[in-house]
């Protein structure tokens, strides 16, 4: 394997994409365009034992939060709002029932907060534990948000303090909020490193990036939103989005200016 976002850009190009698939490939969920006021969003995430987590390093409640959060993060991403999961869960032989008890009391919990109901799924043995959660969700067409809107001279933003998470928390009331009143230009969620997720940005929308701070982390599992804004309406995204901090910590340039470049996370680095 040549790298992760390597392997995706070829399995794009062998697959093709639809005329239904607004914006295309390459964002933090699908956005499929339907007839009515509202499209279709869906995403699906997986967490893999022994690279996405170690069973004696967290509870399987807290495992069923951060399967649940991920996806949301995913769909808040785009503007969107999530409304239904399917849930796919691999499991060894001798896995307890308290185990399996324990993590769909901690994935109904964080579903139960916004509104997100379990409408299926699948059971199935595996050598370790697999987890794969798809969500799905409608966005508004006019408060879809894409990574490909990044405006030169638009400001860039983070919501929270990255690089602090141990058990990530999604922004979809933030997202929603940016959505809602279009003040966001481009967005994405931080869940390969902030470097790295504003150099997807800027490729989608091809311009460059000047970074202010040199002190933000390359690392970090935060799903904290990355996202893009008119310097006018800085103002008002920190009032709407209190008491989540909300920090200017750099500009969009022109594409030759470039981007910072750091590795983040990457499957098969």
């Amino acid at each position: 394997m040549k790298g992760e976002f390597t392997t995706i850009a070829r399995i794009i190009k062998k697959l093709g994409q639809s005329k239904l698939l607004y914006g295309g490939i390459g964002h933090d969920a699908a956005i499929i365009k339907l007839d009515g006021p509202k499209w279709l969003v869906a995403t699906c995430d997986s967490l893999v034992e022994d690279t996405h987590f170690r069973r004696s390093l967290i509870t399987p409640k807290s495992l069923g939060r951060k399967a649940a959060c991920i996806n949301i993060s995913d769909i808040a991403a785009v503007g969107g709002e999530p409304k239904f999961a399917l849930v796919t869960l691999g499991l060894p032989v001798k896995t307890k029932i308290a185990f399996v008890d324990n993590f769909y009391d901690g994935l109904k919990e964080e579903l139960d907060k916004v509104g997100v109901i379990v409408v299926g799924g699948n059971l199935t043995r595996s050598k370790k534990i697999i987890i794969d959660v798809t969500l799905i969700g409608w966005v508004a067409k006019e408060e879809v948000i894409l990574r490909s809107g990044a405006k030169i001279n638009d400001y860039i933003l983070v919501t929270g303090r990255l690089g602090q998470a141990k058990v990530p928390q999604h922004r979809l009331r933030e997202a929603r909020i940016l959505a809602k009143n279009k003040l966001a230009t481009a967005m994405i969620d931080i869940s390969d490193g902030f470097s790295q997720d504003l150099g997807h940005l800027c490729q989608q929308s091809q311009v460059g990036a000047q970074v202010f701070s040199n002190t933000l982390p390359s690392r970090g599992e935060d799903y904290e939103l990355l996202f893009t804004a008119d310097s006018k309406n800085i103002d008002k995204i920190k009032k709407f989005l209190a008491p989540t901090m909300v920090t200017v910590v750099g500009k969009i340039k022109p594409q030759n200016f470039g981007y910072p470049v750091a590795k983040g996370w990457d499957h098969f680095r």
